[in-house]
């Protein structure tokens, strides 16, 4: 809220002041131009929680996507180089106590995201990773929100036919490129943000 008042001060005062001529008229009292002050302050308080950070940092091992309300492992380096279904299991088997989770989630909250989740996580204007910062403002750095997030491939749980499975590019966003399901690449669970 802050950064937004800095930024739009003089717009403001010069707003208040042509209102208080304009909308107040001559002998109105200064009662009526501090609650058009309060109405516009009220508003810019709710313009900014519409447009609030992108993620949040749980403080238990996950960060809450805003946009969808999906519930991300903060850590995306947990777990090893393996192959698709290795990897859908390993998402399936994650729980409170790894990856440093202290969420209470139990095995089988966990999966791979679709390819749909991933479009709208990664972010197409950034390469070298793919991702934003915390505010969603931003390119992601190191601890903002996410740590371990590499610019390589990452699993989604969507198939593209028998042998092959879709994959998110992190380096340069790429969506739809798919790999041979026997291939090794990161793992990056998801969760419901529902509980």
């Amino acid at each position: 809220m802050k950064k937004i008042l800095i930024k739009i001060a003089p717009v403001l005062v010069l707003a208040f002041l042509l209102s208080s001529f304009v909308y107040a008229g001559p002998g109105k009292p200064f009662e009526y131009l501090q609650q058009q002050i309060d109405d516009i302050f009220e508003r810019l308080e709710y313009l900014e929680s519409l447009h609030g950070p992108r993620f949040t940092d749980m403080g238990n091992g996950t960060i809450r996507d805003n946009k969808t309300g999906l519930i991300w492992l903060k850590n995306a380096n947990c777990f090893v180089y393996q192959p698709w279904q290795e990897s859908m299991d390993a998402a399936a088997l994650l729980e409170n106590g790894d990856c440093g989770l202290t969420d209470g989630s139990a095995a089988g909250d966990w999966r791979l995201p679709t390819m749909d989740e991933v479009e709208v996580f990664i972010s197409p204007i950034y390469d070298l990773p793919a991702l934003v910062n915390t505010m969603g403002d931003l390119q992601w750095k190191e601890g903002d929100a996410f740590t371990g997030v590499k610019t390589t491939q990452y699993w989604s749980s969507t198939e593209y036919d028998s042998n092959s499975a879709y994959v998110a590019e992190l380096a340069y966003g790429s969506l739809y490129y798919h790999c041979l399901k026997d291939t090794n690449r990161l793992v990056w669970p998801v969760r419901s943000g529902d509980d």
